[in-house]
Protein backbone atom coordinates (compact mmCIF):
# COMPACT_ATOMS: atom_id res chain seq x y z
CA UNK A 1 0.00 0.00 0.00
CA UNK A 2 2.83 2.40 0.90
CA UNK A 3 4.49 1.70 -2.46
CA UNK A 4 1.31 2.58 -4.33
CA UNK A 5 0.94 5.82 -2.37
CA UNK A 6 4.57 6.66 -3.17
CA UNK A 7 3.98 6.38 -6.92
CA UNK A 8 0.74 8.36 -6.71
CA UNK A 9 2.35 11.11 -4.63
CA UNK A 10 5.43 11.21 -6.88
CA UNK A 11 3.25 11.56 -9.98
CA UNK A 12 1.35 14.40 -8.32
CA UNK A 13 4.60 16.12 -7.31
CA UNK A 14 5.88 15.76 -10.89
CA UNK A 15 2.72 17.48 -12.12
CA UNK A 16 3.13 20.21 -9.50
CA UNK A 17 6.73 20.82 -10.59
CA UNK A 18 5.52 21.35 -14.15
CA UNK A 19 3.26 24.12 -12.89
CA UNK A 20 5.80 25.62 -10.48
CA UNK A 21 8.69 25.92 -12.95
CA UNK A 22 8.47 27.49 -16.38
CA UNK A 23 11.46 25.36 -17.44
CA UNK A 24 12.43 22.08 -15.78
CA UNK A 25 15.31 20.43 -17.65
CA UNK A 26 17.28 17.33 -16.74
CA UNK A 27 20.60 16.16 -18.14
CA UNK A 28 22.63 12.97 -17.71
CA UNK A 29 19.85 10.53 -16.77
CA UNK A 30 21.76 7.95 -18.82
CA UNK A 31 24.36 8.01 -16.02
CA UNK A 32 21.86 6.55 -13.53
CA UNK A 33 22.15 2.73 -13.30
CA UNK A 34 18.76 1.07 -13.61
CA UNK A 35 19.75 -1.41 -10.88
CA UNK A 36 22.18 -1.58 -8.00
CA UNK A 37 23.10 0.44 -4.91
CA UNK A 38 23.62 4.14 -5.58
CA UNK A 39 24.04 7.30 -3.55
CA UNK A 40 23.04 10.59 -5.14
CA UNK A 41 25.04 13.51 -3.70
CA UNK A 42 23.56 16.90 -4.57
CA UNK A 43 24.21 20.56 -3.79
CA UNK A 44 21.70 22.17 -1.43
CA UNK A 45 20.44 25.68 -2.26
CA UNK A 46 16.86 25.10 -1.23
CA UNK A 47 15.08 23.09 1.45
CA UNK A 48 13.20 19.87 0.60
CA UNK A 49 12.32 21.23 -2.86
CA UNK A 50 15.87 20.16 -3.81
CA UNK A 51 14.94 16.56 -3.13
CA UNK A 52 11.65 16.81 -5.01
CA UNK A 53 13.21 18.15 -8.23
CA UNK A 54 15.64 15.21 -8.22
CA UNK A 55 13.11 12.53 -7.31
CA UNK A 56 10.61 13.98 -9.79
CA UNK A 57 12.95 13.26 -12.70
CA UNK A 58 14.53 10.06 -11.46
CA UNK A 59 13.04 6.67 -12.30
CA UNK A 60 14.74 4.97 -9.34
CA UNK A 61 12.71 4.81 -6.13
CA UNK A 62 14.85 7.04 -3.94
CA UNK A 63 15.13 7.42 -0.17
CA UNK A 64 16.52 10.65 1.17
CA UNK A 65 17.50 12.43 4.35
CA UNK A 66 16.03 15.69 5.60
CA UNK A 67 16.53 17.75 8.71
CA UNK A 68 14.58 16.42 11.65
CA UNK A 69 12.52 19.54 12.39
CA UNK A 70 10.34 18.77 9.33
CA UNK A 71 9.11 15.65 11.15
CA UNK A 72 7.86 17.34 14.32
CA UNK A 73 4.22 17.47 13.21
CA UNK A 74 2.57 14.01 13.06
CA UNK A 75 0.89 14.74 9.71
CA UNK A 76 4.14 15.87 8.08
CA UNK A 77 5.97 12.91 9.60
CA UNK A 78 3.44 10.58 7.96
CA UNK A 79 3.59 12.48 4.67
CA UNK A 80 7.40 12.49 4.61
CA UNK A 81 7.49 8.75 5.25
CA UNK A 82 5.30 8.18 2.17
CA UNK A 83 7.97 9.68 -0.06
CA UNK A 84 10.79 7.77 1.69
CA UNK A 85 12.14 10.76 3.60
CA UNK A 86 14.09 10.07 6.81
CA UNK A 87 15.11 12.55 9.52
CA UNK A 88 18.72 13.44 10.21
CA UNK A 89 19.46 15.07 13.55
CA UNK A 90 21.85 17.96 14.20
CA UNK A 91 23.24 19.60 17.32
CA UNK A 92 20.63 22.35 17.09
CA UNK A 93 17.97 19.63 17.49
CA UNK A 94 19.46 18.79 20.90
CA UNK A 95 22.44 16.67 21.95
CA UNK A 96 20.11 13.90 23.12
CA UNK A 97 18.70 13.51 19.60
CA UNK A 98 22.07 12.79 17.95
CA UNK A 99 21.93 9.17 19.08
CA UNK A 100 18.92 8.74 16.78
CA UNK A 101 21.28 9.13 13.82
CA UNK A 102 22.78 5.71 14.51
CA UNK A 103 19.41 4.16 13.72
CA UNK A 104 19.13 6.32 10.58
CA UNK A 105 22.62 5.27 9.42
CA UNK A 106 21.66 1.62 9.88
CA UNK A 107 18.53 2.21 7.82
CA UNK A 108 20.72 3.76 5.09
CA UNK A 109 23.03 0.72 5.20
CA UNK A 110 20.02 -1.55 4.73
CA UNK A 111 18.70 0.53 1.83
CA UNK A 112 22.02 0.32 0.00
CA UNK A 113 22.54 -3.34 0.91
CA UNK A 114 19.15 -3.96 -0.75
CA UNK A 115 20.60 -2.31 -3.89
CA UNK A 116 18.32 0.71 -3.70
CA UNK A 117 18.96 4.44 -4.13
CA UNK A 118 19.72 7.03 -1.45
CA UNK A 119 19.88 10.82 -1.84
CA UNK A 120 22.16 12.86 0.43
CA UNK A 121 23.00 16.57 0.56
CA UNK A 122 26.61 16.43 1.77
CA UNK A 123 26.96 20.19 2.28
CA UNK A 124 24.97 19.58 5.46
CA UNK A 125 22.69 22.59 5.20
CA UNK A 126 21.17 24.82 2.56
CA UNK A 127 22.43 28.19 1.42
CA UNK A 128 21.79 30.88 -1.19
CA UNK A 129 25.33 31.29 -2.50
CA UNK A 130 26.09 29.93 -5.94
CA UNK A 131 29.04 27.79 -4.97
CA UNK A 132 29.68 24.34 -3.63
CA UNK A 133 30.43 24.45 0.07
CA UNK A 134 32.77 21.96 1.81
CA UNK A 135 31.28 18.47 1.97
CA UNK A 136 30.73 16.79 5.31
CA UNK A 137 31.89 13.23 5.93
CA UNK A 138 28.39 11.91 6.58
CA UNK A 139 27.90 10.39 3.14
CA UNK A 140 31.34 8.70 3.23
CA UNK A 141 30.49 7.29 6.64
CA UNK A 142 27.30 5.79 5.22
CA UNK A 143 29.06 4.49 2.11
CA UNK A 144 32.01 2.94 3.96
CA UNK A 145 29.77 1.64 6.73
CA UNK A 146 27.69 -0.18 4.13
CA UNK A 147 30.79 -1.72 2.54
CA UNK A 148 32.00 -2.85 5.96
CA UNK A 149 28.81 -4.89 6.26
CA UNK A 150 28.66 -5.81 2.56
CA UNK A 151 32.28 -5.98 1.29
CA UNK A 152 31.32 -7.22 -2.19
CA UNK A 153 28.61 -4.64 -2.81
CA UNK A 154 28.92 -2.69 -6.06
CA UNK A 155 28.20 0.74 -4.60
CA UNK A 156 28.30 3.82 -6.77
CA UNK A 157 27.96 7.54 -6.07
CA UNK A 158 26.32 9.82 -8.63
CA UNK A 159 27.11 13.54 -8.18
CA UNK A 160 24.15 15.82 -8.91
CA UNK A 161 24.03 19.53 -9.66
CA UNK A 162 20.87 21.60 -9.13
CA UNK A 163 20.82 24.99 -10.83
CA UNK A 164 17.91 27.32 -10.06
CA UNK A 165 17.63 30.62 -11.82
CA UNK A 166 15.82 32.05 -8.78
CA UNK A 167 14.14 29.35 -6.72
CA UNK A 168 12.25 31.86 -4.56
CA UNK A 169 10.15 32.94 -7.53
CA UNK A 170 7.12 31.17 -9.02
CA UNK A 171 7.46 30.03 -12.67
CA UNK A 172 11.23 30.32 -12.62
CA UNK A 173 13.67 27.85 -14.24
CA UNK A 174 15.72 24.91 -12.98
CA UNK A 175 18.11 22.37 -14.47
CA UNK A 176 19.30 19.09 -12.96
CA UNK A 177 22.61 17.55 -14.03
CA UNK A 178 23.42 13.93 -13.17
CA UNK A 179 27.15 13.26 -13.36
CA UNK A 180 28.93 10.03 -14.17
CA UNK A 181 28.84 7.30 -11.53
CA UNK A 182 31.88 6.98 -9.26
CA UNK A 183 32.75 3.53 -7.89
CA UNK A 184 33.22 3.60 -4.10
CA UNK A 185 35.19 0.34 -3.80
CA UNK A 186 38.58 1.80 -4.93
CA UNK A 187 38.39 4.39 -2.13
CA UNK A 188 37.39 1.99 0.62
CA UNK A 189 39.88 0.66 3.18
CA UNK A 190 37.78 0.59 6.34
CA UNK A 191 34.87 2.53 7.77
CA UNK A 192 37.06 4.75 9.99
CA UNK A 193 39.82 5.67 7.54
CA UNK A 194 39.99 9.48 7.55
CA UNK A 195 42.29 9.68 4.54
CA UNK A 196 40.02 7.44 2.46
CA UNK A 197 37.03 9.56 3.45
CA UNK A 198 38.88 12.74 2.48
CA UNK A 199 39.90 11.32 -0.92
CA UNK A 200 36.33 10.30 -1.68
CA UNK A 201 34.98 13.69 -0.59
CA UNK A 202 37.51 15.48 -2.78
CA UNK A 203 36.64 13.30 -5.77
CA UNK A 204 32.91 13.89 -5.35
CA UNK A 205 33.40 17.60 -4.69
CA UNK A 206 35.45 18.02 -7.88
CA UNK A 207 32.69 16.42 -9.95
CA UNK A 208 29.87 18.34 -8.27
CA UNK A 209 31.60 21.67 -8.95
CA UNK A 210 31.40 20.87 -12.67
CA UNK A 211 27.64 20.35 -12.44
CA UNK A 212 26.67 23.68 -10.87
CA UNK A 213 27.31 27.39 -11.29
CA UNK A 214 30.27 27.39 -8.91
CA UNK A 215 31.97 30.66 -7.95
CA UNK A 216 35.02 30.03 -5.71
CA UNK A 217 34.70 31.42 -2.20
CA UNK A 218 37.89 33.53 -2.33
CA UNK A 219 36.57 35.57 -5.28
CA UNK A 220 32.86 35.14 -4.75
CA UNK A 221 31.76 38.71 -4.04
CA UNK A 222 33.57 40.26 -6.99
CA UNK A 223 32.70 37.61 -9.57
CA UNK A 224 29.09 37.27 -8.45
CA UNK A 225 28.52 41.03 -8.64
CA UNK A 226 30.05 41.03 -12.15
CA UNK A 227 28.02 38.01 -13.22
CA UNK A 228 24.70 39.32 -11.95
CA UNK A 229 25.13 42.47 -14.08
CA UNK A 230 25.23 40.23 -17.14
CA UNK A 231 21.65 39.10 -16.41
CA UNK A 232 22.49 35.40 -16.86
CA UNK A 233 20.10 32.47 -16.85
CA UNK A 234 21.51 30.60 -13.86
CA UNK A 235 19.69 27.44 -14.91
CA UNK A 236 21.79 27.38 -18.10
CA UNK A 237 25.02 25.89 -16.79
CA UNK A 238 27.06 26.08 -20.00
CA UNK A 239 26.08 29.68 -20.72
CA UNK A 240 26.96 30.76 -17.17
CA UNK A 241 30.26 28.94 -17.37
CA UNK A 242 31.13 30.78 -20.59
CA UNK A 243 30.23 34.10 -18.97
CA UNK A 244 32.40 33.39 -15.93
CA UNK A 245 35.38 32.47 -18.10
CA UNK A 246 35.16 35.89 -19.76
CA UNK A 247 34.61 37.95 -16.62
CA UNK A 248 38.28 38.85 -16.34
CA UNK A 249 38.16 40.56 -19.72
CA UNK A 250 34.93 42.46 -19.19
CA UNK A 251 33.71 45.12 -16.82
CA UNK A 252 30.70 43.01 -15.96
CA UNK A 253 28.21 45.05 -17.91
CA UNK A 254 25.86 43.82 -20.57
CA UNK A 255 23.87 45.34 -23.37
CA UNK A 256 21.08 42.89 -22.65
CA UNK A 257 18.34 44.60 -20.70
CA UNK A 258 16.43 42.73 -18.08
CA UNK A 259 12.92 41.85 -19.09
CA UNK A 260 10.34 44.08 -17.55
CA UNK A 261 8.53 42.47 -14.67
CA UNK A 262 4.82 42.23 -14.79
CA UNK A 263 2.51 41.44 -17.68
CA UNK A 264 -1.21 41.20 -18.27
CA UNK A 265 -1.14 37.44 -17.65
CA UNK A 266 0.88 37.90 -14.48
CA UNK A 267 -1.55 40.41 -13.00
CA UNK A 268 -4.52 38.42 -14.23
CA UNK A 269 -3.09 35.38 -12.44
CA UNK A 270 -2.76 37.38 -9.21
CA UNK A 271 -6.36 38.53 -9.52
CA UNK A 272 -7.60 35.03 -10.36
CA UNK A 273 -5.88 33.50 -7.33
CA UNK A 274 -6.28 36.48 -5.03
CA UNK A 275 -7.44 34.51 -1.98
CA UNK A 276 -4.77 31.76 -1.95
CA UNK A 277 -2.10 34.34 -2.71
CA UNK A 278 -3.22 36.39 0.28
CA UNK A 279 -3.09 33.23 2.39
CA UNK A 280 0.45 32.61 1.17
CA UNK A 281 1.41 36.21 1.97
CA UNK A 282 0.33 35.70 5.59
CA UNK A 283 2.20 32.39 5.87
CA UNK A 284 5.35 33.79 4.21
CA UNK A 285 5.51 36.64 6.71
CA UNK A 286 5.88 34.06 9.49
CA UNK A 287 8.68 32.05 7.89
CA UNK A 288 11.97 32.95 9.57
CA UNK A 289 14.31 31.04 7.27
CA UNK A 290 14.13 32.58 3.76
CA UNK A 291 15.61 29.42 2.22
CA UNK A 292 12.43 27.58 3.26
CA UNK A 293 10.17 29.96 1.31
CA UNK A 294 10.24 28.11 -2.02
CA UNK A 295 9.69 24.65 -0.50
CA UNK A 296 6.75 25.80 1.60
CA UNK A 297 5.36 27.83 -1.32
CA UNK A 298 5.47 24.74 -3.54
CA UNK A 299 3.86 22.51 -0.89
CA UNK A 300 1.04 24.98 -0.30
CA UNK A 301 0.63 25.48 -4.02
CA UNK A 302 0.07 21.82 -4.93
CA UNK A 303 -2.37 21.24 -2.08
CA UNK A 304 -4.13 24.58 -1.46
CA UNK A 305 -4.41 26.16 -4.91
CA UNK A 306 -6.36 23.22 -6.44
CA UNK A 307 -8.82 23.38 -3.53
CA UNK A 308 -9.40 27.10 -4.09
CA UNK A 309 -9.81 26.53 -7.81
CA UNK A 310 -12.45 23.86 -7.24
CA UNK A 311 -14.28 26.02 -4.70
CA UNK A 312 -14.21 29.09 -6.95
CA UNK A 313 -15.42 27.04 -9.93
CA UNK A 314 -18.23 25.65 -7.78
CA UNK A 315 -19.17 29.21 -6.76
CA UNK A 316 -19.29 30.22 -10.44
CA UNK A 317 -21.61 27.25 -11.04
CA UNK A 318 -23.94 28.45 -8.28
CA UNK A 319 -23.95 32.06 -9.55
CA UNK A 320 -24.48 31.37 -13.25
CA UNK A 321 -26.29 28.04 -12.95
CA UNK A 322 -24.36 26.85 -15.97
CA UNK A 323 -21.90 23.95 -15.93
CA UNK A 324 -20.11 25.06 -19.11
CA UNK A 325 -19.22 28.46 -17.59
CA UNK A 326 -17.90 26.75 -14.46
CA UNK A 327 -15.85 24.35 -16.57
CA UNK A 328 -14.35 27.18 -18.64
CA UNK A 329 -13.50 29.05 -15.44
CA UNK A 330 -11.79 25.93 -14.07
CA UNK A 331 -9.80 25.33 -17.26
CA UNK A 332 -8.63 28.96 -17.36
CA UNK A 333 -7.44 28.67 -13.79
CA UNK A 334 -5.65 25.41 -14.62
CA UNK A 335 -3.90 26.69 -17.74
CA UNK A 336 -3.11 30.21 -16.48
CA UNK A 337 -0.02 29.27 -14.38
CA UNK A 338 1.50 27.51 -17.40
CA UNK A 339 1.34 30.73 -19.43
CA UNK A 340 3.41 32.73 -16.97
CA UNK A 341 7.11 32.79 -17.79
CA UNK A 342 8.86 34.50 -14.89
CA UNK A 343 12.28 35.92 -15.82
CA UNK A 344 13.07 37.21 -12.34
Amino acid sequence: MKGILYYILRAYVQLGLRFYFSSYKVYGTENIPKKGAIIFTANHQNAFLDALVIVGKNERITHFLARAEVFKKPFFKWLMSLINMMPIYRIRDGWNTLNNNEEIFKACHNILASKKALLIFPEGNHGFERRLRPLSKGFTRIAFGTLTEQPDLDLKIIPVGINYHNHREFRTRVSIHFGKAIDVQPFYTNSDDHNASLKLRNAISAQMEKLIVHIPEDEYDIKFSQLIKMNPDFSNLLACRDLMENLSSTDGTSSVEKEKQGSFLYYFFRFYYLLPLQLWKIIASRIKDPVMLASIKFSIGIFVFPVFLFLQSFLVQIIFMEMSISLVYFLIGLILPLLINNRA
